[in-house]
């Protein structure tokens, strides 16, 4: 997987108060993203095949980041679900 640098950039911009970036740091910032990337996905699908599963989903995402000491800088990005019940009616009852 590479990342476009046009695209590393233009996220770099977007969130960093500077007018240009140094074409370096566009490459480093790109190799990190996409080592931590491949770091999370190898994680997850850990997580998948533990559970006999080949597809791997967005609980198995959370798990390996929850799990995977390395990944704890991302538990805000990708919190736990959260469910929601439907309320019972008294009518129903």
């Amino acid at each position: 997987m590479e990342l476009p640098v046009a695209k590393v950039k233009r996220i770099i911009k977007a969130t960093v108060r500077a007018k240009s970036v140094a074409q370096g740091g566009v490459l480093l910032v790109g190799f990190a993203a996409q080592y931590i990337t491949k770091y999370l996905l190898e994680a997850a699908h850990r997580e998948a095949t533990r559970m006999g599963r080949k597809t791997v989903s967005y609980d198995d995402i959370v798990a390996a980041v929850e799990k995977t000491k390395g990944l704890a800088f991302l538990r805000e990005t990708f919190p736990k679900p959260t469910v929601i019940h439907k309320p019972h009616h008294a009518a129903q009852q």
